[in-house]
């Protein structure tokens, strides 16, 4: 049992964390629409080290990431229908872009990859949409998906390596998997799995799905390939890739039992899996192998947080420099020792090649 190392405490529930390695600071966002940037080095915490944003949105802040290629670009989405682009460079007082929907849908969740930046909305009216915006012109959305899910989008992720496919979850049940070449709505659906009120998905790897429901149960997926649907698609040039063996659905029901919890906070790159026990005011993180698909805790390196948020939930965790920290509906931002567990990142598995020759060039313009 490990006891807190520092923790500060902010003016309302801490719904998400993100780590700047560039500008070497933790944001945090709250409920009540602030963003406030604390020095990683947490001996360093005092009321006067916080640089915040009281009114970075109008209402509570979802989820912040940074821009995985540049990470001194953060983005922010709102139940103020906003997605908001800020520089870390810069003071947080002003955004560089304030990115709006034609429907004035409330945000609820986000994701970066590939130059896209996608935003999943609450249901307004009787449908919810999923809206895609280029980073490169951010005068108006790419494109929307305004059918597929019809209640909150509670998740949306890009493939990590497969830049044309995209995924939503809801609390309608499905987690969609699209295919983004596709113009057509109805045909850029490329699998559609019908689970339960989505809490969390995402691709753990290249051909794997997890979900995570609201009732705490817990599955994995095989993703489908242009082939499982049309197998006259196969051409003499598909790559070797989609031809892998399938592993089949796994269902692990149930997961606070095995998992010795109340309730699953997410899972996290590269392999971790955080959840709680309000009732013991405990927090515990352990890590799994994402290709092997073991979750067992009793076979991993496993942290438990005495205190932990006290009764309240927690919402978020960062691991950075062997230190973690963890953000709840108490207000607090807490420092934990991490010794021995990796930096979170934002995907599961990437293509080396690629990320290092994207973050070179990003380098390189920042340099010019």
């Amino acid at each position: 049992l490990m006891v807190a190392l520092g923790k500060i405490e902010l003016p309302d529930w801490i719904l998400s964390l993100c780590v700047s390695k560039e500008s070497e600071s933790l944001l945090a966002a709250t409920s009540s629409g602030s963003l406030h940037s604390l020095p990683l080095d947490a001996t360093k915490w005092s009321d006067s080290a916080v640089s915040s944003n009281l009114k970075a949105h109008k209402g509570p802040i979802q989820k912040i990431l940074s821009d995985p290629i540049n990470q001194t670009t953060l983005y922010s989405c709102s139940d103020d229908s906003t997605v908001k682009v800020w520089d870390l460079r810069s003071s947080l007082s002003t955004p560089q872009h304030v990115l709006i929907n034609s429907r004035n849908l409330p945000f609820f969740s986000m994701d970066v990859g590939h130059g896209l930046i996608s935003a999943g909305s609450q249901l307004k009216g009787t449908d919810s949409e999923l809206v895609l915006w280029d980073t490169r012109k951010l005068d108006g959305p790419l494109r929307s998906f305004i059918d597929s899910h019809n209640d909150d989008i509670t998740d949306t992720k890009f493939h990590p390596t497969r830049k044309n496919i995209l995924l939503s979850g809801a609390t309608d049940g499905y987690v969609n998997v699209y295919d983004l070449e596709v113009i057509d709505e109805d045909d850029a659906l490329l699998q559609c799995i019908n689970y339960a009120s989505v809490h969390s998905a995402g691709f753990t790897t290249e051909n794997r799905v997890y979900v995570l429901s609201h009732m705490e149960t817990f599955s994995m997926f095989d993703l489908s390939s242009k082939e499982d649907i049309d197998p006259e698609s196969v051409s003499e040039s598909s790559s070797p890739r989609s031809n892998t063996q399938k592993r089949g659905d796994k269902d692990f029901g149930d997961i606070r039992e095995a998992w010795d919890c109340e309730y699953v906070i997410d899972l996290y790159a590269p392999g971790y899996v955080a959840c709680g026990s309000n009732s013991k005011n405990l927090l515990k993180i352990f890590q799994f192998d994402a290709e092997k698909e073991d979750f067992d805790p009793c076979n991993a390196q496993q942290l438990v947080f005495e205190g932990g948020h006290g009764e309240e939930v927690v919402r978020d965790i960062a691991i950075y420099n062997s230190t973690i920290f963890s953000g709840g509906e108490d207000n607090v931002v807490c420092v934990w020792n991490g010794e021995g567990f990796k930096d979170t990142e934002h995907t599961f598995f990437h293509e080396e090649a690629d990320y290092s020759a994207a973050a070179a060039t990003a380098a390189e313009v920042e340099h010019e």
